[in-house]
């Protein structure tokens, strides 16, 4: 929905583009999301520091012109506006969340003014702006540039889904679930027996010919600080500095020199996540009308072009792929074992 804050705002970003396309930039990346080149080029270290390690195990060859490229820049001055007319909003009982969406230019406002994205369709460019790298917050250094790249890449056919996927080197399932169903344990659980780990929390499908797939964004996990000591080859990547009381510890898996992380996979089954008072997980058939609205809410994440060929994806996956029930037993080991055999036993 088109929101009069974010119009007047893509006022202001105008007065002020050219000089933020010419700061020079500290340093860049390319990296491979989906199969396709996105360059960061960050207006400083600490921005840097603070954005790339998500998407270290993404890292590309540079090239001359990428498919996109994301300018990441600190600019404290022309927030002070729009800030104030978002804590506005926001005491009005509106969303934390201001569009305006058109066919050359999409700008969003997100977090009461502190983070700001602008994307101009036709110059293949982004900016990401923030008014100082320290206002990046615990769990936005875990999933980075998550409003944009969730608009951009559903323009370009690959669709966010909040899902966990792993798997083997070549084929995997994506395992869907409402908050505390059991994803992130699976998939980090199955990291830690040797799987091949796509994503915990956020990743993107797309069907490319006929064949489904599912690809990595973030190279990250999340669990709960008790429950650490469950994964011990997994503590290493734990980020512990600046987490705030009492919510999930993020893991930097690139850290880890044996994490098996994996740009894509061959997407070969469905499978719902939930805790059962089982000794050990095991596997039930379900319904496609289960995983299609476990899926479907996802829909939710796309810019309004981009919904319908999202719903349209996620429905031909629900139709062409297997649909299980994944219950969750209380030995954590015995769950990739399952999986595995569910891989294996499924025909060409």
């Amino acid at each position: 929905m088109s929101s009069p804050l974010a119009v007047s705002f893509t006022g202001i970003f105008r007065g002020v583009e050219s000089r933020l396309h010419e700061q020079s930039s500290a340093s860049r990346a390319t990296y491979a999301i989906a199969g396709i080149a996105i360059r960061l080029e960050f207006g400083s270290k600490q921005l840097e520091e603070n954005i790339s390690p998500a998407f270290r195990h993404l890292r590309a060859p540079d090239m001359p012109e990428p498919q996109l490229t994301v300018f990441i820049r600190e600019d404290a001055s022309i927030f002070n506006g729009a800030r104030l007319a978002c804590e506005e909003e926001a005491a009005s009982g509106e969303n934390d969340i201001w569009l305006e969406d058109s066919r050359l230019e999409t700008v969003i406002l997100q977090r009461q003014g502190r983070f700001v994205t602008v994307v101009d369709w036709a110059q293949r460019a982004a900016y990401w702006l923030v008014p100082d790298a320290s206002s990046i917050s615990y769990f936005d250094r875990a999933h980075p540039l998550q409003q944009l790249l969730n608009y951009w890449l559903g323009k370009q056919r690959r669709f966010f889904v909040h899902g966990a996927a792993i798997g083997n080197a070549r084929d995997g399932v994506l395992i869907l679930g409402r908050g505390g169903a059991g994803k992130s344990t699976t998939a980090l659980s199955c990291l830690e027996e040797g799987m091949h780990y796509v994503a915990d929390d956020h990743c993107l499908v797309s069907e490319e010919g006929e064949e489904p797939l599912v690809h990595s964004i973030y190279g990250t996990g999340k669990v709960a600080f008790d429950e650490l000591d469950r994964f011990p080859l997994l503590a290493a990547a734990a980020q512990t500095w600046n987490r705030p009381e009492g919510e999930k510890t993020v893991l930097f898996l690139a850290n880890l020199a044996a994490a098996r992380l994996t740009a894509r996979l061959r997407l070969r089954a469905i499978l719902q996540a939930c805790i059962a008072d089982l000794p050990r997980t095991r596997l039930r058939a379900a319904s496609r009308g289960e995983a299609f609205r476990a899926m479907v809410g996802s829909c939710a994440l796309h810019l309004p072009q981009a919904r319908a060929e999202a719903l349209q994806c996620f429905t031909g996956l629900v139709r062409q792929l297997p649909v299980y029930v994944l219950e969750l037993g209380r030995d954590l080991k015995s769950t990739p074992a399952v999986i595995r055999e569910l891989l294996a036993s499924l025909p060409e």
